[in-house]
């Protein structure tokens, strides 16, 4: 890997640990909208005057942002795992990631096809690792 891939490839680190950062920002405020909607069930519910309505909107509300929570949850995990990756093979501690004069492209691949075409499992797929090898380059 030259030293313009290298610097490529922590550019694109970079960049999506500022996205990983705005999703971490996004991801409390769905906690914050999960708690809030759980607060207005409880005191409904408490209520002596209970209603239906408003009963019904604060479980939707805190259902929504449970959910939206957990999306974004395996979303930021997955963005620190590619990120990773992208780190250990500017290190050099996985087989180089194809370039784009050895796919015969005439640009670069963005990071998240790169990435999402390496590893074991794709080796058939025509990805970076041979046909037969594993991540690391071993026969299996």
């Amino acid at each position: 890997m030259n030293k313009e891939q290298k610097e490529a490839w922590l550019k694109e680190a970079e960049m999506q640990m500022k996205a990983i950062r705005t999703l971490e920002k996004y991801n409390m405020a769905a906690l914050a909208v999960a708690g809030l909607g759980a607060a207005f069930c409880y005191f409904n519910f408490r209520a002596a005057d209970r209603n239906l309505l408003l009963i019904i909107c604060s479980v939707v509300l805190a259902a929504l942002g449970a959910l939206s929570s957990m999306v974004l949850s395996v979303g930021i995990r997955n963005g620190k795992a590619n990120v990773a990756r992208i780190l250990d093979a500017v290190e050099g501690k996985i087989p180089e990631m194809p370039a784009a004069d050895k796919a015969g492209a005439s640009k670069p691949e963005a990071a998240s096809e790169v990435l999402s075409n390496t590893g074991p499992e794709a080796a058939d797929a025509g990805s970076a690792t041979p046909a037969g090898n594993d991540e690391y380059g071993k026969k299996s």
